[in-house]
């Protein structure tokens, strides 16, 4: 999870760069934006690309917004069915605000991964017996 958030000047597009250390999978993009408070500094149109390097990047999810006020839910997935991707670089690229403000305000990022079981997680598998599976973790 990722909770920083942008504030940006200059020209457009703004990019928002998070790298992992290795290849990971992401599930989902939560932004908070807030309209009332920002106004021409959110966000209008979105796009988030991925990839492993700045050189094979593809565009996952493009977004547009309406006077947005909140958490914004992004799902990542690719068209072939996965519920997730894998990438070790991930770009939200601001393509325009509202009013054509050209300063923008993202107030907070969140990146989730998939959620795996607390054994699998532990074990690294998921075939337990079920007596085995009981006495396994403790509350």
């Amino acid at each position: 999870m990722f909770g920083a958030g942008l504030r940006s000047d200059g020209p457009q597009p703004h990019l928002v760069n998070i790298q992992f250390q290795k290849k990971m999978s992401v599930q989902e993009l939560h932004l908070y934006l807030d309209y009332t408070l920002d106004e021409s500094y959110s966000p209008n149109r979105i796009a988030v690309r991925a990839g492993n390097s700045f050189y094979d990047l593809e565009d996952i999810a493009n977004m547009s917004f309406k006077e947005p006020q909140g958490w914004i839910v992004i799902p990542l997935k690719l068209s072939g069915g996965e519920k997730f991707i894998k990438a070790s670089l991930l770009q939200i690229v601001v393509l325009s605000n509202h009013q054509n403000g050209r300063d923008t305000h993202i107030r907070q990022i969140k990146v989730f991964g998939p959620r795996t079981s607390p054994i699998r997680a532990i074990y690294g598998f998921d075939t337990m017996a079920k007596d085995v599976r009981s006495y396994a973790l403790i509350r």
